[in-house]
């Protein structure tokens, strides 16, 4: 029997997020290889892109699909079970959202989250419209051919329940796992001369990053704290940060691809980490944050409240003024003293990839 995983919709350095859950897998995949029941297990992907799977060559076989497009991809994606003539007894994990439109074998499907249907929080492009529009014609199709479902958080679970006609029992909570090891690699040494609170965020609308701006704007004569923001800013927010007053503008620091080595640095030494977003499917820097033993100060979403094992402190996603306030007194701040421990368990190989490796040979 074959095992196929289809990373057709894998750009190196592009969704950082899903990039790590990827390859994270894929690393305990290899590393439990001889846990797998299966004869085979093919990685498809990108043709471009399979320089970045070599390495996994030795007990995976890579195949490259050409397209050149978006649609191309998912009639590749559809192509899967005749080009690597698969039987019904076979299986595909398909761990980004969604699979194909057609079923020839067995078939599980990874939801990290159903954004799409949150049309409040897209701007208005060609592009954002195309984006849901394609969620719209795949998401539920998926669900209606996978043979099993997994959701990465159970807030994720509940939204797919809640949303469409799906058998809770079909449905399979595994959190992704995370790879605390990677920190300790690197001999960079780094360090910033001021007292900062740490963000990381992208420039999409639903991270919400004028409601952390707003709160450091109110907070900021009242500490000495700078603020990190790793990543970037949408338009309104940049709008609402160029207007700053100077002095509070050269507080605002904004940093991309740094190592991991240097981001470790930036969580052990910041007074906080911060997420003001809107949603989540699951929430992989407040994981990171509480690793490193620091505060972490949360929008109050369900996902927050998940990931962050109630252990965080919570405001209002539309309100500044409650995470001015937290902001306004960092030493009042405190971190559980055995969240680290729960965190390094609730995260730990065995009680997430692990939990694959028991789906996917129980199929």
């Amino acid at each position: 029997m074959k095992l196929v995983i289809e990373g057709l919709g894998f750009t190196f350095g592009k969704a950082y997020g899903y990039q790590e859950y990827l390859f994270n897998l894929l690393d305990y995949f290899y590393e439990h290889r001889s846990n797998i029941m299966y004869d085979s297990i093919i990685i498809v992907c990108d043709s471009c892109e399979v320089g970045h799977f070599e390495k996994y060559s030795d007990k995976f076989e890579i195949v490259g699909f050409d397209f050149d497009s978006y649609l191309g991809r998912f009639v590749a994606a559809s192509s899967i079970s005749s080009r690597l003539s698969l039987s019904e007894n076979d299986l595909i994990l398909f761990p980004g959202n969604f699979s194909s439109l057609k079923k020839h074998c067995k078939q599980i499907v990874v939801v990290h989250d159903l954004l799409y249907l949150r049309k409040a929080y897209f701007a208005k492009t060609f592009y954002n419209f195309l984006f849901r529009l394609q969620r719209y014609i795949y998401i539920p199709r998926s669900l209606e051919l996978a043979n099993s479902i997994v959701s990465i958080s159970e807030f994720t679970k509940q939204d797919i329940l809640t949303h469409f006609k799906t058998k809770a029992e079909k449905i399979n909570v595994i959190y992704n796992y995370f790879d605390f090891d990677k920190y300790k690699n690197g001999d960079d040494t780094f360090s910033l001369d001021y007292p900062y609170y740490l963000s990381i965020c992208s420039s999409a609308y639903h991270k919400n990053t004028i409601t952390l701006l707003k709160a450091f704007n109110e907070s900021s004569s009242k500490t000495n704290n700078h603020l990190v923001i790793i990543g970037s800013i949408d338009n309104r927010s940049n709008k609402y940060y160029n207007q700053l007053v100077p002095e509070i503008k050269n507080r605002v620091h904004f940093m991309k691809r740094i190592s991991n080595h240097l981001l470790a640095e930036l969580y052990i030494n910041a007074t906080a980490y911060i997420s003001a977003s809107l949603f989540e499917g699951l929430g992989m820097p407040v994981v990171e944050a509480m690793y490193f033993n620091i505060p972490v100060l949360l929008s109050d979403i369900p996902p927050h409240r998940e990931v962050s094992l109630n252990c965080g402190y919570y405001f209002e996603p539309s309100s500044y003024r409650k995470l001015a306030e937290f902001m306004s007194h960092p030493k009042d701040l405190i971190v559980n003293k055995d969240v680290r421990e729960r965190i390094i368990e609730q995260y730990s190989g065995s009680n997430t990839s692990n939990k694959y490796i028991d789906l996917i040979n129980a199929m």
